[in-house]
C-alpha cells in the first residue's frame, strides 16, 4: 500500500476514534451544551481546595465530571441540564466558569436528579429567584453534597423582586432551605447583584416602594416561614465578601434550622460594624462551630459573646476570629470578662490598637499576676501579651505590654 494510502488511512482511523469519544462524552450532556461543555470521566472537575471529607464521599460513586466556559453569546441553562437528567443514571460533578461577561440561568436551589456538585465562578446569573414557589421542584432528589458560587452577579428585576417579596411566606421547603439533605459544603463568596433598568415613568414610584417594603417584607416572610431545615452533614458554610449582608442576616441563617456538625463559618470582608446578635450566642445556636470567622470587618467591640460553658460531652475550645477589625483599645472589664471564657476564644490579633491612655489599665493587668493567665485560659490568651500598637506613629510596632505609662501619655 502507497505510503500516502497508508497516512489516510490512518488519519480516517483517528478520527473515527476521536469522533467515537467525542460521541460518548456529547451522551453525557445536553445537545445545547455541545459548544461550551466538556464531559470528563471521574472528579477532575473539583477544585483543588475541596474538603478530603467531599471528595471521600463522592469518590464512591462512579461520576461524571462536566466543566462549562460560558462566554457572551453562549446560552447555559440550568433547565436542561435537569431535563436531561431525568433520561439518565448518572452522578454529575459540574464546573461553570464564565469569561466577558457570560451568564447562565440558574434557579435556587439548583436542583436536579444525580448532581452532586457545582461550582459556579464569575457568572452573571440570570431567573436565581424563579422556582420560589414552584412545588415540583420539591419532588426532585436533593442530592448536592457541596454548592460553590463564587465572584458571581444575581441579575435582579425589582418588580419581580417585590413581587417575591410579598409572597416570600409561601415559599416552598425547598427554596428556604436549599441544598440541606446531603450538603456538606456550601460556598456563596462575594456575590453581588446588579438591577434590571426600570421604565423612566415608574422609576421613582418603585424605588420609593422598593427602599419601603420589598426587603422588609422579603425579611418577614423568610422569618415568618414554617419550614424547618436541618443541614445534618454540612460542615462548612462560607458566606464572606459582601457588602449588601441584611442586618437580620444571622436571625435568617438559625431560624428554624439546625446545624449540628457545622464546623467553620465564614463571615469576612462582610462591612460588618458590630457582632451580630445571634453570633454572640454561637455556642447556643451551632453547638459544634469551632470557627467563627468574622475577621476584615469593621467591628469595635468583643463585650457581647457569651461562652454558655461545656454544654455538650464533646465541646473543645472554638474561636471566634476578629483579626482585621476596628478594636482599638482594650479595657479592663473586657479582660475580666474574658477569663469567663472556656470553650470561646477571642482572637482580636492585627487590629489598629491606639497606644494612648486609654490602655492603661491593660498595661497594668499584665504587669501582675492575674486570673485570665490562670488555668485552660492561659494559653489561649497567652497571645495578649505581644499585641503591638499600630497608633500613633511613634509608637507603631512596639509590644503594647512592654509601654510604660509615661509614654502612652499618662
Amino acid at each position: 500500500m502507497p505510503i500516502n494510502q497508508i497516512l489516510l488511512s490512518l488519519l480516517w482511523l483517528s478520527t473515527m476514534v476521536d469522533y467515537g469519544n467525542l460521541q460518548r462524552s456529547h451522551n453525557r450532556l445536553p445537545s445545547q451544551w455541545y459548544n461550551i461543555c466538556k464531559a470528563k470521566p471521574g472528579l477532575s472537575c473539583l477544585g483543588s481546595t475541596t474538603d478530603t471529607r467531599v471528595v471521600n464521599v463522592m469518590r464512591k460513586k462512579l461520576h461524571t465530571c462536566v466543566v462549562c466556559d460560558v462566554g457572551p453569546n453562549d446560552i447555559w441553562n440550568f433547565h436542561d441540564f435537569r431535563s436531561f437528567l431525568q433520561h439518565s443514571s448518572r452522578n454529575y460533578a459540574m464546573a461553570v466558569r464564565c469569561h466577558d461577561g457570560g451568564n447562565i440561568t440558574l434557579p435556587f436551589p439548583m436542583r436536579a436528579a444525580g448532581l452532586e456538585y457545582i461550582s459556579i465562578t464569575n457568572c452573571l446569573i440570570v431567573d436565581y429567584m424563579s422556582e420560589y414557589f414552584d412545588t415540583t421542584i420539591d419532588t426532585i432528589p436533593d442530592t448536592l453534597i457541596q454548592s460553590s458560587i463564587t465572584d458571581s452577579v444575581m441579575y435582579v428585576d425589582i418588580l419581580n423582586l417585590a413581587a417575591v417579596a410579598n409572597e416570600m411566606s409561601n415559599m416552598t421547603k425547598s427554596a428556604k432551605c436549599g441544598p440541606e439533605k446531603n450538603i456538606m459544603v456550601s460556598i456563596a463568596r462575594n456575590i453581588s447583584y446588579a438591577f434590571a433598568e426600570l421604565p423612566e415613568r415608574i422609576e421613582n414610584e418603585i424605588l420609593t416602594n422598593f427602599t419601603s417594603y420589598t426587603a422588609t417584607n422579603f425579611i418577614r416572610g423568610l422569618l415568618t416561614s414554617s419550614h424547618i431545615c436541618v443541614y445534618s452533614n454540612l460542615f462548612e458554610m462560607d458566606i464572606s465578601v459582601s457588602n449588601t449582608r441584611g442586618a437580620k442576616f444571622d436571625s435568617i441563617l438559625v431560624h428554624n434550622a439546625g446545624y449540628p456538625k457545622l464546623q467553620t463559618l465564614k463571615v469576612s470582608d462582610s462591612f460588618l460594624s458590630k457582632i451580630p446578635e445571634r453570633f454572640n450566642d454561637w455556642r447556643l445556636y451551632l453547638p459544634r462551630l469551632m470557627t467563627l470567622d468574622l475577621s476584615h470587618n469593621n467591628i469595635a467591640d468583643f463585650s457581647g459573646v457569651l461562652d454558655y460553658g461545656d454544654r455538650f460531652r464533646e465541646s473543645k475550645i472554638g474561636t471566634l476570629d476578629l483579626r482585621y477589625n476596628r478594636i482599638s483599645t482594650i479595657a479592663l472589664d473586657e479582660l475580666e470578662y474574658l477569663r469567663y471564657h472556656s470553650f470561646v476564644k477571642i482572637d482580636i490579633r492585627n487590629n489598629p490598637f491606639i497606644c494612648d491612655c486609654d490602655m492603661r489599665d491593660f498595661i497594668d493587668y499584665f504587669s501582675r499576676p492575674n486570673d485570665l493567665m490562670k488555668g485552660g485560659n492561659a494559653s489561649q490568651y497567652d497571645y495578649l501579651r505581644r499585641l503591638k500598637c499600630q497608633e500613633p506613629p511613634s509608637l507603631k510596632g512596639r509590644t503594647i505590654v512592654d509601654l510604660n505609662f509615661n509614654e502612652i501619655g499618662c
